[in-house]
């Protein structure tokens, strides 16, 4: 048999597979790994749907629900059909028409859809109120009281947000020893920002407080990462008497803060109040935290560790200290010196971070080698 006729033969079988193999091919669908094949639109809203029917108070499972939503071609009539088969189960749980219009909003946003998303809010805060009517006041719960507070928000209707959020945190004091304080914290967290948004520094101060006492009380079962909401409440200090109440949270905030980044904001804050003896004390704590930590063998040789302890050192006026962890943070990789001459943390060593940037390292690493954090030279 010729080469020539091998070939005619070889296509021939070639193309009746082809042909085979587009008659009898099957969509395999999605893999077992997320994103392995592409969704069209309704595969993913059917994904988002299954998620939020297993997990009906998931924030996260609904807001990537209502982004789906957001981004149909036809947003609002897609919606309305999604309500309208949404399951009994969810529908026990949450008010679902409300929820459904909420997260649709949020999902304009990220879209840079604001006036559409504000259609959206208004169509869940008539939901809202609907169910609010169905079920009565007393069998509300917190997050619908707290989404509708935020429909009237973005709705321009801060007077019913006001009363709406007040609402909501008169049923977190009534929950008190009924529900697990963690989860009362939690509720808390979510209307601070809010308070402050519509009523300014005093009208979530009440909030603040509440949140504190909830946090103690929670103890290890709440646990955040309190430096950006420090540094936020550092942010709305305002008038005297916002200041004053502000000083009132300190001893609280001591009780639930740990951590050394958490405690080197409280210790800004505490400056900005006035406290320097507070705030040194609350770097110190700080930089204790810190150097366990690196001890423990987690970050040991981070150069960006070694700044931060330099940092809270040299707030805390243990200057021999600070210059010693500057060194161990050169030594590690610290390259960033123009940064360090402007930072404010580290006045008290100033003439030390001039030395490295001009180049002097070697006179101002003074004794760096007996460090017992300092990390190997080779």
């Amino acid at each position: 048999m010729s080469n020539s006729t091998i070939l005619k033969i070889a296509a021939v079988i070639g193309v009746a597979v082809s042909i085979w193999m587009l008659v009898t091919y099957e969509d395999p669908g999605p893999g077992p790994g997320e994103g392995r094949w592409e969704r069209t639109t309704e595969r993913r809203l059917n994904h988002a749907t299954n998620r939020v029917n297993r997990e009906p108070e998931s924030r996260t499972a609904w807001r990537a629900l209502g982004g789906l939503l957001a981004r149909h071609d036809h947003p609002d009539r897609r919606t309305r059909k999604w309500i309208r088969e949404s399951s009994q189960e969810i529908r026990s749980v949450v008010p679902v028409e409300a929820y459904a219009w909420y997260w649709l909003g949020w999902g304009r946003v990220d879209l840079g859809l604001d006036d559409d998303a504000k259609e959206a809010w208004r169509l869940g805060r008539d939901a809202f109120e609907e169910h609010v009517d169905l079920i009565g006041p007393g069998r509300v719960r917190f997050y619908t009281w707290f989404r509708l507070g935020v429909c009237h928000v973005q709705t321009g209707n801060n007077e019913a947000a006001q009363s709406t959020f007040q609402t909501a945190e008169d049923f977190i004091r009534r929950k008190q020893g009924m529900v697990a304080p963690e989860t009362l914290a939690q509720y808390c967290e979510s209307l601070v920002s809010w308070r402050y948004q519509i009523e300014g520094a005093d009208g979530m101060m009440d909030t603040y407080e509440l949140w504190l006492e909830l946090a103690e009380a929670a103890g290890s079962d709440y646990r955040r990462d309190w430096s950006d909401q420090i540094a936020a409440l550092d942010t709305w200090l305002g008038d005297d008497e916002t200041r004053k109440r502000a000083r009132g949270l300190i001893p609280a905030m001591s009780k639930v803060l740990s951590q050394s980044g958490d405690l080197a904001a409280m210790a800004s804050l505490r400056l900005r109040l006035g406290d320097q003896e507070g705030a040194r004390s609350d770097w110190a704590r700080a930089a204790e935290d810190l150097q366990t930590t690196m001890q423990s063998g987690r970050g040991r040789f981070s150069p960006n560790l070694f700044y931060n302890l330099a940092c809270y050192l040299s707030r805390a006026d243990e200057i021999e200290m600070a210059i010693d962890a500057w060194s161990t943070a050169v030594n590690a990789g610290w390259t960033d010196f123009e940064y360090a001459m402007e930072d404010p943390d580290l006045e008290a060593i100033r003439d030390v971070v001039a030395m490295y940037l001009n180049g002097e390292r070697d006179a101002a690493s003074t004794e760096r080698e007996k460090s017992p954090l300092a990390p190997p030279t080779h």
